[in-house]
């Protein structure tokens, strides 16, 4: 006759609900870190659109410091001379998606973003705006003038008169002072962001499109897009 053996049946129980205890933690630290990259991965690229977005907004506003402000800059009659252009393309960025660094050195970063949008949507305002007054106002009454040959400035000051002269100087004055400013003020934002992003998670994850040694120096390398083909080089991290 056999006997049960209880402490076979004692050693057998204990072993599996160890063995369920130390699955049970094993499945638990997985599915931790799991989420734990996600967020990571999540977090490294809402940081790298914000980057990209950035250099949208500079690379639109260095083409135009090239193209139309540089020409008409030291001209006296640079509130006429600095003629109406396209709108460069809306940018907004999801401050929202950087809520990650509110817990470190750099949480006024997002706060920093907003700032930047804000004035690039001040900057296409104030462009619709002087395209406006020029098409609209402008040039109306200089053509009314029936002007033969070049005219002088002192005649397009009297043609649109003070008021309208006013205007213009203060949207023209307005864009120039922009742009001047966008490259070192993007550079910075897009810097802190960086320094943000490699707090939290480290080098190594982050686009790298300024050089902070160059800052002052606008305007900077044009994104890969923006490239010719002879041009491209490989993309830099840090």
């Amino acid at each position: 006759m056999s006997t049960f053996n209880w402490l076979n049946f004692a050693e057998a129980a204990i072993g599996a609900g160890v063995g369920t205890a130390v699955g049970a933690a094993v499945v638990f630290l997985i599915e931790r870190h799991r989420r734990e990259q996600d967020r990571k991965d999540r977090d490294i690229a809402a940081t790298n659109v914000a980057l990209h977005k950035l250099c949208a907004i500079l690379n639109s506003t260095a083409q135009i410091q090239r193209e139309i402000v540089k020409p008409a800059r030291d001209s006296v009659a640079r509130w006429y001379e600095l003629r109406p252009f396209s709108t460069p393309p809306a940018v907004d960025i999801d401050t929202g998606s950087l809520s990650y660094l509110f817990s470190g050195n750099f949480r006024n970063v997002p706060n920093e973003l907003m700032l930047e949008v804000d004035r690039y949507n001040t900057l296409r305002f104030t462009i619709d705006q002087l395209r406006l007054y020029h098409m609209e106002q402008a040039q109306p009454a200089i053509e009314r003038m029936q002007f033969q040959g070049k005219a002088s400035v002192e005649s397009l000051k009297a043609a649109c008169g003070p008021r309208l002269v006013g205007i213009l100087s203060a949207l023209t004055d307005s864009i120039v002072e922009f742009v001047d400013a966008n490259v070192q003020s993007v550079n910075a934002a897009a810097e802190r962001l960086r320094q943000g992003g490699q707090e939290a998670y480290g080098p190594g994850h982050f686009i790298y499109w300024i050089d902070p040694d160059k800052s002052e120096q606008p305007p900077p390398p044009l994104p890969w897009y923006r490239l010719k083909p002879s041009e491209l080089r490989r993309p830099r991290w840090r």
